[in-house]
């Protein structure tokens, strides 16, 4: 798809199908979003940091959540598919919000089933270290965008994951990730059960060796 589009920068990635709430106060916002609710059509979500940057994710307005009487808004969003930006404008001309030419990024969702195994298993693993549980995801094929926001990855590896075309290169990015970040966290918790460990001297007021 090329074509122009609304935009709402923001602070975080959106992947696709993921659902995001969003509470919209600004009144340049509050516009773009009664527009695209209006005509049905979807806006772009530019990443932001230090400026807008050169991509994002389609979304569409999945629900409005409520609508406040000074105009504010809850609403839920929903990512489609990743975008280039190509041209930016700060304001679209008769409007309060910016907006830019855009083109899409195709996503794949093949996978190899060997990396999804070994993926699962890592993803476990770095649970297990920071004392939670994985949410499940029986779907293989979307294992990545599932968990790109939780396994401690930063805002532009992220991007990184987002930009990635097919489900086989994001699985073997993040266990790229995943084998590098484990080591560091069971060195992390070694050292935790060490000092748990040595705490019980805290209980005598006089050591002797």
């Amino acid at each position: 798809m090329k074509g122009f589009l609304r935009l709402f920068p923001l602070n975080w990635v959106v992947f696709p199908e993921e659902r995001v709430n969003l509470h919209i106060f600004e009144p340049r916002y509050r516009q773009l979003i009664n527009e695209c609710k209006e005509s049905g059509e979807s806006f772009g979500i530019p990443f932001y940091k230090e400026g807008v940057g050169s991509h994002g994710t389609i979304a569409e307005i999945e629900s409005i959540k409520k609508r406040y009487s000074d105009g504010r808004m809850d609403i839920t969003v929903k990512g489609l598919e990743p975008f280039e930006l190509y041209t930016f404008l700060p304001v679209v001309e008769g409007r309060l919000y910016p907006g830019g030419k855009v083109k899409s990024i195709p996503v794949t969702y093949s996978y190899e089933d060997a990396d999804a195994t070994l993926l699962e298993v890592l993803i476990g693993q770095f649970f297990e270290l920071i004392g939670s549980r994985p949410v499940v995801v029986a779907d293989h094929s979307r294992l990545s965008f599932a968990y790109g926001h939780k396994i401690g990855l930063g805002p532009d590896h992220e991007l990184e994951l987002l930009l990635l075309g097919d489900e086989s290169s994001r699985q073997a990015f993040l266990i790229d990730h995943l084998e590098r970040l484990l080591p560091t966290l069971r060195h992390v918790e070694t050292t935790k059960n060490r000092i748990k460990m040595n705490g019980h001297f805290k209980n005598f007021d006089t050591l002797e060796f």
